[in-house]
């Protein structure tokens, strides 16, 4: 029995040492048997003359669990503990290349890690992240193909754009020769119909809304909006500082022939609003005129009643409200008149406008002083003024001395 097993060790030691004679030279092999032949773990090295030394574990009949007891160990270093609780020294590479041997791949570039993967295909160099709260990706970067690349936050494609989380998704993408930061909203796992937010050119052109700047190739710009016609969802800006939330400067885009400009003023799609209780201006485009439009006494965020300040027609005609009908004591109002031809005169059609209303008629001495070069005379007679009357010039002539006030109930 003795010699018997004294053989036995023999010819395991003869076959760990000299190994199995193969047509490619010596394979040497330890094989650990399951419960018959055919399941087994081999270990075996294998050794040629041109090739790289390998070490190889196979299972063999399924599935088969490799028990490790003790700390795994390379180069001195301990990786993992025993328990696989915890690393006991980080795994370090001087570089690490997936799907590539030269880092980075064809040594064009700088990387410590590089992927090489399929050009426009799934099985492209992608990467993406998830948490253990669910499979949906929380990061992609979606590699595709030159001038079709993507940073997905709380989305991801898998053939289809869709969503990870319900309350937001974005997106930074580098396609068609923009750069595009897109956005939407949808259920996990539902389908995204991406909108463009802002989008850099390659002329250093930005855009809001479009990607094409300026809208369309229409005018010139560097800086384009685009935005929903008669929306608050339209292209508007407004301006703030850190002392309150109430808008400095507002510009309305609502839709042609409804445009503003506000001065501490604003509006919220509900109504006209004040900034600023001493004063609210506004330059407004609206109904085929040209308005500058005031308001003031209205403390912030309560309603503005606009009214008229100087009004431009699509004729040249100049007019500013408030001037006093000729027998300079009703209670009514006429609008001055400038024409094209910078003749002076006022409306023919009075409107009732109360008595306070006068406390807002200033002095027309600046108004008309431009017209002095112009102007050679205005007609007067007592009772009466030089009248451009129903929009038509009907001129009397008498000298006038300049410069002409006009107050309620006087002349001078």
């Amino acid at each position: 029995m003795r010699s018997r097993n004294k053989f036995i060790s023999f010819l395991v030691l003869f076959f760990l040492v000299f190994g199995f004679a193969s047509a490619q030279g010596p394979v040497f092999r330890l094989r650990l048997f399951d419960t018959d032949y055919s399941h087994y773990l081999q270990l075996m090295w294998n050794e040629a003359s041109a090739a790289i030394y390998t070490l190889n574990f196979l299972v063999n009949g399924g599935s088969r669990s490799f028990m490790l007891y003790g700390n795994l160990t390379v180069e001195s270093a301990s990786l993992i503990n025993q328990d696989l609780t915890t690393d006991a020294a980080l795994v370090q590479f001087a570089k690490l290349g997936i799907g590539t041997a030269t880092i980075p791949h064809g040594g064009v570039g700088l990387a410590k890690f590089a992927i090489d993967g399929t050009a426009s295909s799934s099985a492209g160099p992608h990467i993406q992240t998830t948490v253990d709260t669910d499979d949906y990706p929380v990061l992609q970067f979606l590699s595709y193909a030159h001038d079709n690349m993507n940073i997905s936050f709380d989305s991801y494609y898998d053939g289809a754009w869709k969503s990870s989380d319900a309350g937001s998704s974005f997106q930074i993408t580098k396609q068609s020769d923009v750069l595009d930061i897109k956005y939407d909203d949808a259920a996990a796992g539902e389908a995204i119909t991406w909108n463009s937010g802002i989008i850099l050119n390659t002329s250093g052109g930005v855009g809001i809304g479009t990607a094409t700047i300026p809208h369309g190739g229409v005018g010139v710009a560097k800086f384009a909006i685009e935005g929903t016609y008669a929306s608050s969802a339209g292209p508007h800006v407004q301006f703030t500082t850190a002392e309150d939330d109430y808008p400095l400067l507002q510009i309305l885009n609502h839709f042609h022939d409804e445009v503003y400009i506000n001065f501490d003023a604003y509006y919220d799609y509900t109504s006209w609003k004040s900034s600023d209780a001493g004063s609210n201006f506004s330059i407004q485009k609206i109904a085929d005129t040209l308005r500058l439009q005031y308001d003031s006494g209205i403390a912030q965020g309560d309603v503005i009643i606009w009214n008229d300040g100087i009004v431009l027609s699509t004729a040249g005609i100049v007019s500013m409200p408030a001037v006093y009908a000729h027998d300079m004591t009703a209670d009514t109002y006429r609008n001055l008149l400038i024409n094209d031809s910078g003749e002076l005169g006022y409306d023919s059609s009075p409107a009732p406008r109360p008595s306070e209303m006068w406390s807002y008629i200033l002095s027309l001495e600046a108004r008309i002083e431009q017209l002095e070069n112009m102007v050679e005379s205005l007609a007067f007679h007592p009772g009466k003024y030089s009248i451009y009357d129903d929009l038509t010039p009907t001129w009397e002539s008498t000298i006038l001395p300049m410069p002409l006030t006009i107050k309620k109930g006087e002349i001078k």
